[in-house]
């Protein structure tokens, strides 16, 4: 089977089918050039499934994501569907970017703390703070950034902004 069949057999909520793709994956460039590619494509369940699979290999500390952050933070702009964004922000929000990756995130993470899934604007803080880890002169307004959000937004948005401040010694609170 291959990697758009399989995804295309994802029903958008149980893992299963995915997990069993992924175990017949094999682990290089060119599949996770395919699972960017799969992302591109327009249908929701396989932006979610292909950045579900990403994800994944994040998690388990697959080295060759490391390589691959350029695209995916690239990526992040053409995804539509809010799962295929979450995954994307919690791939990227666990690594250090480069600073071409600070710049090409600006813009996209600017719209996305406006986003109406709550989940997609707490994992956006967080990847804000990853750039302003690598971009120090981004560290005061993104400061400010998360002390405006913990008075205005939603529970589970602040309990993502309490684990920034833990992660990032610069991040306390100006408040």
């Amino acid at each position: 089977m291959t990697l758009f069949a399989g995804l295309k057999e994802f029903d958008g909520k149980s893992t299963q089918s995915l997990e069993r793709l992924d175990d017949r994956l094999d682990r290089n460039d060119a599949t996770i050039e395919d699972l960017i590619a799969a992302a591109e494509e327009h249908d929701p369940k396989m932006q979610s499934g292909a950045t579900w699979i990403l994800k994944r290999w994040n998690d388990q500390q697959e080295p060759l994501i490391e390589g691959q952050i350029t695209a995916l933070a690239k990526l992040l702009k053409k995804v539509d569907h809010w799962e295929a964004k979450l995954h994307l922000l919690q791939l990227l929000s666990t690594h250090r970017l480069p600073a071409a990756v600070c710049r090409t995130l600006q813009k996209p993470l600017e719209a996305l703390q406006r986003h109406e899934n709550k989940f997609v604007r707490a994992w956006t803080y967080s990847v804000i703070a990853a750039t302003a880890e690598t971009r120090k002169s981004l560290r005061e307004p993104t400061c400010q950034l998360l002390d405006q959000a913990e008075t205005t937004e939603a529970a589970s948005v602040k309990a993502r902004i309490r684990q920034i401040r833990k992660n990032y010694a610069w991040a306390k609170s100006s408040r």
